[in-house]
């Protein structure tokens, strides 16, 4: 199994785009490929360098997938600190 964590936050470079597709063609059919993203599928298609290479990685993952979406607030609000304003 195979996660990519974060996806799409910065605009992935020519040599990075590559890289990217030749790992999700090399894996897509025999290992599991978790993404993580706050991108919509259109988004996705928009971090590579060139859309050809673009449509050609959404094919390939897309093609085995399940989508969950999450909505709601971030978990990590809850372990934000406060400020105790009776104290200021």
């Amino acid at each position: 199994m195979h996660i990519l964590d974060d996806f799409g936050l910065k605009s992935l470079s020519a040599e990075q785009s590559t890289d990217l597709y030749d790992l999700i063609a090399s894996i897509h059919i025999k290992s599991s490929l978790i993404i993580t993203t706050n991108r919509n599928i259109q988004g996705m298609l928009e971090v590579f360098h060139d859309p050809v290479m673009a449509n050609a990685a959404m094919d390939r993952i897309l093609s085995k997938s399940y989508k969950v979406l999450l909505e709601g607030e971030s978990y990590r609000k809850r372990f934000m600190p406060t400020i105790d304003k009776t104290s200021i």
